[in-house]
């Protein structure tokens, strides 16, 4: 076998394993992934969340929910700064869907800019009508100017489509009473990390409804 030979073979085996690792890189989120990343953000695992949803992002630069659930968890794991250039990111990869508008909306927010963050949620309910983080950041805003029933509104629209959302459970147990009110707040505090705010929080709710409800029985007995 002649040295040209061998160096030709070599090079091929080389731009093979070149082309396998690019596929690999690129290779879509599987939804056992995505299922995966978003019980982290479901549960309040911010961290955790952030850096799943990086190493998907990675694999593949087009997935548009990874930028919307990067920017969600840093933002509540107050890294502003981190989820701006995500938002950044992900409108210059995407910039015309939904998710990596609705993105750049709360960094918007985030920042204070509620004009940019109005257009930014509106513009992805153009692109998607039915855009449930859209919702949710227009909520947020309506509920700075005080219009608290359209926040609430926007907030069960969200709820339709997004049941598990921990947060969105809230809203909805909200709108009802007694014990099936209860029930639903324990639904939502059974999605979330035990040990993180958002738990110790609600417990105290719960624990606070539950007061009020049985001074009402009392009350009437």
């Amino acid at each position: 076998m002649s040295q040209f030979t061998v160096l030709k073979r070599v090079w091929l085996i080389l731009s093979l394993a070149a082309l396998l690792q690019s596929t690999i890189a690129s290779a879509a989120v599987t939804p056992e992934a995505a299922a995966e990343v978003e019980h982290e953000l479901y549960a309040a695992r911010y961290k955790r969340a952030a850096e799943l949803y990086a190493s998907l992002i990675k694999q593949d630069a087009d997935w548009a929910p990874g930028y919307y659930g990067i920017v969600r968890a840093l933002i509540a794991d107050n890294r502003s700064r981190e989820a701006y250039k995500a938002a950044d990111d992900g409108l210059r990869r995407l910039p015309n869907a939904p998710e990596t508008l609705t993105a750049a909306g709360f960094a918007s927010f985030r920042r204070g800019d509620v004009i940019k963050a109005e257009e930014y949620f509106n513009k992805a309910r153009q692109v998607s009508p039915q855009c449930p983080g859209a919702f949710v950041g227009l909520a947020r805003i309506n509920s700075c100017v005080s219009r608290f029933k359209s926040a609430r509104d926007l907030r069960l629209a969200a709820y339709a489509l997004l049941p598990q959302d921990p947060g969105l459970i809230i809203t909805w147990a909200d709108t009802l009473k007694g014990a099936e009110h209860i029930a639903t707040l324990e639904r939502a505090l059974a999605l979330y990390d035990p040990a993180s705010r958002e738990a110790r929080g609600l417990r105290v709710h719960i624990n606070g409804d539950k007061a009020l409800g049985a001074r009402k029985i009392r009350q009437l007995t």
